[in-house]
């Protein structure tokens, strides 16, 4: 066994234990998912598998959407490893629903939060009279796509 995994899975199992004594869900999971990549790296997929299902149920707990997304993905690569084809393109499939989830909602917060800083700013970026001054520029669709 290399000396660093074996080093890391010490910390790691460590951190599990005092996790739990704690109670913090969210170390927990942190916890689950280094092990569970510590044992893909040493080969040992079922333990590997073990670890990184109980990441995926903590994240769902907690409602952690890249948590979940991110157990998702090393449960994908664990089953392929072992054979489970199947089992493997479900977990694709469902990291790839958090994804795009994610990506939606993080779209319209950005949106949301342009738009504030937008209205917040908008004298001190447009001048009140700055529309005016541009008016003589304005064109129609027809000018603008010569048709």
């Amino acid at each position: 066994m290399n000396v660093d995994i074996a080093f890391s899975l010490c910390w790691c199992r460590q951190t599990l234990q005092l996790s739990r004594q704690l109670g913090d869900r969210a170390l927990e999971a942190q916890a689950c998912y280094s092990l569970g990549n510590a044992y893909t790296l040493l080969g040992d997929y079922v333990l590997a598998i073990e670890y990184h299902a109980l990441h995926l149920k903590i994240a769902r707990e907690l409602s952690d959407h890249v948590g979940e997304s991110r157990a998702c993905w090393s449960l994908s690569n664990a089953h392929r490893a072992v054979g489970n084809s199947e089992q493997a393109m479900s977990y694709v499939r469902r990291q790839r629903d958090i994804c795009a989830q994610v990506l939606y909602v993080n779209l319209i917060f950005f949106l949301c939060c342009s738009v504030v800083q937008l209205v917040i700013c908008r004298d001190q970026i447009f001048p009140k009279n700055f529309v005016g001054k541009f008016a003589k520029f304005r064109a129609s669709p027809r000018q603008i796509f010569h048709v």
